[in-house]
């Protein structure tokens, strides 16, 4: 059978805060893409291969019917490959959304160390062999303070504790260091919005992990601390792209209620006080 090869578009600027809600409200996510060689702030592409039964399916929810879209758009890309050899080593492309607010653990709990990460924010999980290729991150400060002392970390083909590879914070492992100063968005790693000075609001940033992949032969498990081992609550939104030979079974989606956005609040300082 022929086996096809198909790219198409993912709205990455609101994919990452605001659940897969193409909408005008909320930070944009002003993406400096080298893969497709443009700047957006709308759309980026991902080489969708590894299968010969590929198939695009868009839900409207769990109440709604395509028939309640007054508009809808779309354009899927796709090339032909008469001989199935040409693609047959390529892995099935995987993106998993996910968003939770997460718990605080305290310090009696944790003696302030973390080194099996279950307590972390889970950006994904997966069996097989692949190569995690990027993710996009969104933290909604839900209280003044730093949230940056978090680590990331990749526990890979059966790794338990410590992880095979730890970070040493949110802001390092998105291109930064000693905390975010301004905005910057690069080919690889960008800090694209910014909230309030004080690290509440919301903060949207992501990486790309195409210079320096990340391999796994047998699985793998992807998460980020919240805090310095765990002990901030704050809400991570997420969403993780990866390629591995076969299918990964997703983990599913909460209800539509918690994947809407939450109201959010920005801060800015003024120059000179309001008159009273």
């Amino acid at each position: 059978m022929e086996r096809l090869r198909r790219s198409f578009s993912i709205l990455l600027f609101s994919i990452s805060a605001y659940c897969l809600n193409a909408q005008e409200s909320g930070p944009l996510a002003h993406i400096a893409d080298l893969r497709s060689g443009v700047t957006s702030h709308r759309a980026s592409s991902f080489d969708k291969s590894g299968g010969n039964a590929d198939a695009i399916r868009i839900k409207a929810g769990e109440t709604a019917t395509l028939a309640d879209v007054p508009n809808f758009y779309y354009q899927i890309d796709y090339q032909s490959y008469a001989d199935a050899n040409l693609t047959s080593k390529q892995g099935r492309f995987h993106a998993q959304w996910r968003s939770e607010i997460t718990r605080a653990v305290p310090l009696s709990e944790s003696n302030g160390v973390n080194l099996d990460g279950k307590n972390n924010y889970l950006f994904m999980h997966a069996k097989g062999q692949g190569q995690v290729v990027g993710v996009i991150l969104a933290i909604q400060g839900l209280s003044s303070g730093w949230w940056g002392d978090g680590d990331d970390m990749f526990f890979i083909d059966g790794a338990t504790s410590p992880a095979t590879i730890n970070g040493t914070g949110v802001e390092d492992a998105f291109g930064s260091a000693w905390q975010f100063a301004d905005e910057f968005n690069y080919p690889f790693v960008g800090y694209s919005s910014k909230g309030n000075r004080d690290w509440s609001g919301v903060h949207v940033m992501y990486r790309f992990f195409l210079e320096d992949p990340i391999y796994f032969s047998q699985s793998i498990v992807v998460g980020i601390e919240h805090g310095h081992a765990n002990d901030r609550r704050d809400l991570y939104t997420s969403v993780t792209f990866w390629y591995q030979k076969g299918h990964q079974t997703l983990d599913p989606l909460p209800p539509l209620k918690e994947r809407l956005p939450r109201p959010f609040y920005r801060q800015e300082m003024l120059d000179h006080d309001l008159p009273n």
